[in-house]
């Protein structure tokens, strides 16, 4: 499966598009992002940034009552868990611009930013296996987005970002292939 995302954060406008469809789109409100709505056939998800001194945290409630937090862990690192009751999402930064995708201990799929942020719209790339939580997976990317720095946040028309330089827990799978 695979999903194009753009984001636009100049004008606050999320889009998840999958098989040439919207699937879910996205507003924000409150300064400094503190809050995100994504509007649902079945009603709408919350995620409130809770402000932490080193990194960031997010609160995310679903329609149906499960309730989520998101943070990052292991220092410098852009590693980031999205833990629910009974289960772990895991993203992992690898170097450049892509993000590997983990169900508890199982990679399901991986999400690929492009380098070049036209006029604030930085675009994205999900591939994954065939039944992921698609709404799971765009609200893991909405966070992903609004912890990084960003380029297309600078008003340049045009904006480069290089991705991660630093350290990574473990190199990216080039092997893995999504289950269909």
């Amino acid at each position: 499966m695979t999903a194009n995302i753009s984001i636009n954060s100049r004008n606050n406008v999320y889009e998840f598009i999958t098989e040439s469809s919207v699937r879910f789109s996205a507003s924000e409100s409150g300064n400094f992002k503190k809050s995100i709505i994504i509007n649902t056939a079945t009603g709408s998800v919350t995620i409130l940034k809770k402000t932490g001194w080193f990194k960031t945290k997010y609160e995310i409630n679903f329609p149906d009552g499960k309730a989520g937090i998101f943070e990052g862990f292991g220092g410098l690192k852009s590693n980031y868990v999205l833990t629910f009751e009974n289960e772990k999402y895991f993203l992992y930064g690898h170097k450049g611009l892509l993000t590997s995708i983990f169900f508890n201990k199982n990679q399901i799929g991986y999400i690929e930013q492009e380098k070049k942020a036209i006029k604030g719209t930085t675009k994205y790339k999900l591939i994954a296996n065939k039944d992921i939580d698609f709404l799971i997976c765009w609200c893991l990317i909405l966070m992903l987005h609004n912890t990084s720095n960003s380029s297309s946040e600078l008003p340049n028309d045009i904006d480069y970002d290089l991705g991660n330089i630093g350290p990574e827990e473990f190199g990216f799978n080039y092997d893995w292939k999504p289950i269909c």
